[in-house]
């Protein structure tokens, strides 16, 4: 029943116990990094900025529930299944068909959101200051997906004259 090795619990890179063991550190040090971070953030910017920041991330936190989350996945696992293949084709037609999907679900949901970000700051959110803040979370949303792609697509070498030549002009 144990196996090849006779130990059920070897760390070695590919055991169950060796993966555990990194999620569990790397839950540790990210739950860590984000005590560290409210508190750093609730000094600079203070209470009052800090209760209003917490109003508002309920209601970004569920917009990327709704346009982005689920599609992080399916694009990882498809993308790793046709890299694996050796198919790269279907890994960029994967990733295109999945911000096209995203952008399907984000610009309706974000035109509603903008559109009724009044009520929803006064009536379900109680404090009309998080108004503008809803609206920036749009804009959050959007910078989301389009930063990477726009990061992909910029010129990934450019040699020293021509660097020069544009700065000079």
């Amino acid at each position: 029943g144990l196996g090849k090795g006779g130990c059920a619990l070897k760390l070695d890179r590919t055991s169950m116990l060796y993966g555990t063991l990194i999620l569990t550190g790397t839950s540790i040090v990210s739950q860590f990094l984000g005590f560290v971070y409210r508190i750093l953030l609730s000094r600079l910017i203070g209470a009052e900025v800090m209760g209003l920041y917490q109003l508002i991330m309920p209601v970004y936190s569920t917009l990327m529930s709704l346009t982005a989350i689920g599609l992080t996945v399916a694009v990882s696992t498809l993308s790793a299944r046709y890299e694996a293949l050796g198919d790269r084709g279907a890994v960029r037609q994967t990733r295109n068909r999945a911000l096209a999907l995203f952008f399907v679900a984000a610009i309706p949901l974000g035109a509603l959101l903008v559109i009724f970000s009044d009520p929803i700051s006064v009536y379900l959110l109680g404090d009309a200051r998080t108004q503008l803040g809803i609206v920036l979370l749009v804009l959050m949303l959007l910078n989301f997906v389009l930063v990477p792609w726009m990061n992909e697509r910029q010129i990934k070498e450019v040699d020293y004259g021509t660097f020069m030549s544009m700065t000079e002009e």
